[in-house]
């Protein structure tokens, strides 16, 4: 529920009012394709002086404050996989290195993409993106157990028209943000004070952050259309496809770690040892028995298993949340598979084609946000010098480096 809540009409409603504000003044009363434009009936002439010039440059520095927190984000998840490859030495804990040369080779195809434009490189790589994530959901979907998938989907639906679209946006988790000795519960059931903050405010806030660049972006590529269609394709269909994303990515990781807990008290029950089913690459990970488990003295098998080749499930580790991806990526390994049993899985393959998707996803962030800024600081002039592109591009790539060297994914959320 909380999760659609962050990424269904919620999340989406600030970039489709942008979007809808700034195309109806720019295409229909011809003004300028900025945010500014939007309080045109608000201030009237007076968005052509110092209160235009305020709302545009705090437009601005909340779209490099956007970018630059995803940017330092995916820089953390793409070098979680690289350790996870070896690619990168996975003992190493001092990885600030590491995150700035990500950052900078980011900006660089950034910088280069979007200075060949809208048309060409911006749209390549959104559309190679785009394409790349939906083969990786597909990949996983046929390998997983494929109707507890669909069966979820259904249910998650359901969820999130019952609970998501009018409960929940009032949640403000008011008894758990309360205090010991100001009327906590007893039972030691309530959530964590910070956790609203943490989860919903944040993620709320991120979205607003990037209000003015999508917004501004959508209203760009959106000239002609109808306000149907720009409500259809930027309100309805992105939440639609979250609602997928979410429960068959989501419902895998779920199945994956109930599954570890279960081979965990298997362990313990019929083994007397809870790590019995531990995997060697991590302590929050079983391997998964590839034949049905029988012990003496019961009839029936302990374990059945209906999905082979999928081992190790692991439990979430709440001290790497970034692992948890690459975790499911190299749970499909299919041991003693291939021409002489020795199949290495599909681990490495989709580990590999995820980091390369998450580096065309902020790749495209980049360009596309640079492109608006740019827009943004030109009064909405659609042609500038490409040297002000660059400008833009190397400065989010100097915010978030300097974010992630001052204090890592902690200055980034702050």
């Amino acid at each position: 529920e909380i999760t659609l809540y962050h990424w269904g009409f919620a999340g989406w409603s600030p970039y489709i009012m942008i979007a809808i504000c700034c195309g109806l003044a720019s295409y229909a009363f011809d003004l300028p394709l900025t945010v500014r434009s939007c309080f045109y009936p608000i201030f009237g002439e007076y968005i052509w002086g110092w209160i235009g010039d305020a709302i545009d440059g705090w437009s601005v520095v909340m779209t490099v404050a956007g970018v630059c927190t995803s940017l330092g984000l995916g820089v953390i998840q793409i070098t979680t996989g690289l350790q996870r490859l070896e690619w990168v030495d996975p003992t190493k804990t001092e990885l600030t290195g590491v995150y700035v040369a990500i950052i900078w080779i980011v900006t660089a195809f950034a910088t280069i993409s979007v200075v060949t434009g809208l048309k060409m490189g911006i749209k390549f790589l959104s559309v190679l993106g785009f394409s790349l994530g939906c083969l990786i959901l597909f990949l996983c979907f046929v390998m997983e157990k494929s109707y507890y998938l669909m069966n979820l989907l259904v249910q998650t639906t359901g969820f999130y028209m019952q609970w998501s679209i009018f409960q929940v946006p009032f949640w403000t988790d008011s008894f758990g943000s309360l205090n010991p000795g100001e009327g906590r519960s007893v039972d030691g059931n309530s959530s964590e004070t910070w956790w609203i903050g943490a989860w919903t405010v944040f993620y709320m806030a991120w979205w607003v952050a990037w209000a003015c660049f999508v917004g501004l972006f959508i209203a760009r590529i959106s000239k002609n259309r109808t306000i149907r269609s720009v409500v259809f394709g930027v309100f309805l269909a992105p939440t639609a496809y979250a609602i997928i994303w979410f429960s068959f990515m989501g419902g895998i990781g779920l199945r994956q770690a109930r599954q570890a807990l279960e081979l965990e008290k298997l362990g313990t029950d019929f083994f007397q040892d809870a790590a019995h089913y531990q995997s060697d690459s991590s302590e929050f990970c079983y391997d998964v028995p590839q034949e049905d488990v029988y012990v003496d003295g019961v009839e029936d098998p302990i374990f059945v298993n209906t999905l082979p080749g999928i081992t190790p499930v692991c439990k979430f580790d709440t001290t790497s949340s970034p692992a948890a991806w690459f975790n499911v990526m190299y749970s499909y390994s299919y041991p003693g598979t291939g021409p002489d049993g020795n199949f290495g899985g599909f681990g490495q393959f989709l580990s590999g084609l995820s980091i390369f998707t998450l580096a065309i996803y902020f790749i495209t962030s980049s360009d596309s946000g640079s492109l608006v800024v740019d827009t943004l600081a030109s009064n909405g002039a659609e042609e500038h010098h490409w040297l002000q592109r660059v400008f833009w591009a190397f400065t989010e790539g100097g915010v978030a480096t300097g974010l992630l060297v001052a204090g890592g994914s902690d200055a980034l959320g702050a």
